[in-house]
């Protein structure tokens, strides 16, 4: 018997969108319990579960089509439909089967710990202050051709899968593609041999955070009271228009103080005249404050965390930057900072940001401190001195702390590409 074309479409349909299925089948089932990507389970089922809502409206239209003509019509909308359902989940597929390169996963492992150790302290204090109010997947890091880190926050646009001259357009995709369902941070792809770059991992937690947890109304109403501490008025804008990069440089800093200060020095730092002329003009402040400006925000935090460190780092930065450009906003720094991390956010349980606390991941009933303190450093210090001495390093480590030993210098070389980690 010969298959007429309208059966021959039926077959192929069925079997194209049976490859969805396999797909994220094969995905769930691998972030299962003792599966290869069993920590990314709450990231993988949140994608698959948004696609697959578009992969079921196309079942749907494909069964609803009864008649040949109908469903001779569908079949080539079918098919470009699964396709780009195809390159959205491409998006996230990508940056999770690069753990599946042996070189490239053990330094992503290390930063999806790194990153989620900087997450975690803040979901936790949320939910204990609002039980039930939070769940969110944690950042999932990733290489790219970028030349310096940068995160895409949930429920930002993104964008799939490019193919020339096939754009990924209708509502029902738009819907998806202006909604990230989980935040990543991309990091170069040179930092696979270069770990100690990667402490600013912990800015970009920063910026996942705000928007997570919705910290903006908060940190405009913290930048009022510093107005009003004394910051002339033709700044205030500049200041606000800084705001979100301030709060993720602060965030860094709490996370592992001086090692992140030092991490961002090295990323900022240029030859001294490029330093001395950058400048920033009203009304277009930008997003960032000149790096002189930062390193002097990230100097202040590291004084309120009373690390003497602070001094050296500043020392080593006007070597490099004596005579810059918005000299006069430096006097508005420590009245800026002081006030984000003093002043109280009702997501963390109407706690500062220089103090919060939250729950024992072992033990809930003991609150930890977030702030990176001079205990860890010792610790840090402590893993120095037993890579020296040959021992390996394990999971079981405070990732703070492991990163924070990173940036040591008798220890950078032991950390080239993680090769130490277990």
């Amino acid at each position: 018997m010969i298959e007429s074309t309208v059966e021959r479409k039926q077959i192929e349909l069925k079997q194209k969108l049976s490859s969805l299925t396999e797909e994220f089948d094969y995905w769930l089932t691998q972030s299962k319990p003792k599966g290869y990507f069993e920590k990314h389970h709450t990231q993988i089922s949140a994608v698959t579960h948004i696609l697959d809502q578009l992969h079921q409206g196309v079942k749907q239209r494909v069964k609803a089509a009864q008649t040949p003509e109908k469903i001779l019509a569908v079949s080539h909308t079918a098919a470009q439909m699964m396709l780009a359902v195809h390159r959205i989940w491409e998006y996230f597929r990508s940056k999770f089967i690069q753990r599946r390169e042996e070189r490239l996963g053990k330094y992503l492992r290390a930063a999806d710990e790194f990153a989620w150790a900087c997450y975690q302290p803040v979901l936790d204090c949320a939910n204990a202050a609002q039980p039930g109010a939070y769940r969110k997947e944690p950042p999932l890091v990733f290489f790219n051709g970028g030349s310096s880190p940068f995160s895409v926050s949930r429920e930002r646009s993104f964008e799939g899968e490019a193919v020339p001259n096939e754009l990924l357009s209708g509502p029902e995709l738009r819907r998806v593609l202006n909604s990230l369902p989980i935040p990543v941070i991309g990091v170069p792809w040179f930092q696979v041999a270069h770990l100690p770059d990667a402490l600013v991992i912990g800015h970009e937690v920063g910026h996942t955070i705000e928007d997570d947890f919705k910290l903006t109304d908060s940190l405009n109403k913290h930048l009022q009271v510093a107005f009003q501490a004394g910051i002339e008025e033709k700044h205030q804008p500049a200041w606000q228009a800084w705001a979100g990069e301030i709060f993720a440089d602060l965030y860094g800093c709490l996370a592992t103080g001086p090692a992140f200060v030092s991490s961002l020095m090295d990323f900022l730092v240029r030859n001294t005249s490029v330093l001395e002329q950058e400048n920033r003009i009203a009304p277009h402040w930008g997003e960032y404050p000149t790096n002189h400006l930062r390193m002097f925000c990230n100097f202040a935090v590291l004084k309120a965390m009373d690390f003497a460190e602070e001094e050296d780092l500043r020392t080593t930065w006007l070597a490099h930057c004596p005579a810059p450009q918005l000299a006069a906003f430096v006097p508005d720094v420590e009245k800026i900072v002081d006030a984000l991390l003093t002043n109280t956010y009702a997501q963390l349980g109407n706690q500062t940001l220089l103090n919060f606390e939250y729950p024992h991941p072992e033990m809930p009933a003991i609150n930890i401190k977030f702030r990176f303190n001079a205990e860890q450093q010792e610790k840090a210090q402590q893993t120095v001195r037993a890579l020296r001495n040959g021992e390996a390093l394990t999971h079981t480590q405070d990732m703070r702390v492991l990163f924070t030993a990173s940036r040591l210098p008798t220890v950078r070389s032991f950390f080239s590409g993680f090769r130490k980690f277990q």
